[in-house]
């Protein structure tokens, strides 16, 4: 067994991502098995990646249309400020006049 303190934490990377040989799948069992530190370390790795949405089967991420996703939320949510300042004054002074925001 490999004993380099970064080996087992790209081994377990390596097994969550699905590139895992079954040699290392092996090894990586074994070690887990060994010692109840190694173990909690495995399951706080496989909280984190759960935690980042990282699934074996997921596609690949395109980029381009999780950016053109976000502009898109930006300007809608930059319209709506827009058109809603009588709201927001009522809300900053709740003692003034509801006025017509377009007059």
């Amino acid at each position: 067994m490999k004993t380099d303190s970064t080996y087992y934490s790209d081994l377990i990377t390596t097994y969550f991502s699905g590139e895992a040989t079954p040699e290392e799948i092996r090894e990586l069992e074994t070690w887990v098995k060994a010692d109840p530190a190694n173990r909690k370390q495995f399951q706080a790795y496989h909280k984190v990646w759960k935690a980042v949405g990282t699934n074996l089967n997921s596609p690949s991420l395109d980029i381009s249309s999780e950016w053109n996703n976000l502009k898109s939320r930006i300007s809608k949510e930059t319209t709506e400020q827009h058109h809603t300042p009588g709201i927001v004054k009522e809300i900053r002074n709740p003692n003034s006049e509801i006025r017509n925001p377009n007059s």
